[in-house]
């Protein structure tokens, strides 16, 4: 019979799995923010939304190291944001009322 494992050992294991599966090829921005360098692990959930493996801004984690020994210089990476809100639209100004 096998142990039940601990609140904290299935937490790390999700971690292992979100974060464990991509790494980022190229600079990626999130709208203005820089949200994962050059090697940062991404998240799959972000994989799977925005479709950086289609877009190839990600690999297999356990992708073999550039040959090089010197490291790319970061190319940052245009990602398709959603839609912000409707501006709001300025209220006229109105005329003061004589009284």
């Amino acid at each position: 019979m096998t142990e039940p494992t601990s609140p904290l050992q299935e937490f790390e294991q999700k971690l292992a799995d979100e974060y464990g599966k991509w790494k980022a090829k190229a600079v990626i921005m999130v709208g203005n923010a820089r949200a994962f360098n050059v090697g940062d692990p991404v998240p799959v959930s972000h994989v799977t939304q925005y479709h950086y493996d289609e877009q190839d801004l990600v690999e297999p984690a356990d992708a073999a190291e550039p040959a090089s020994s010197e490291p790319a210089a970061p190319q940052p990476a245009a990602v398709p944001v959603p839609p912000a809100a409707q501006p709001v639209q300025p209220v006229p100004a109105q005329e003061p009322s004589e009284g």
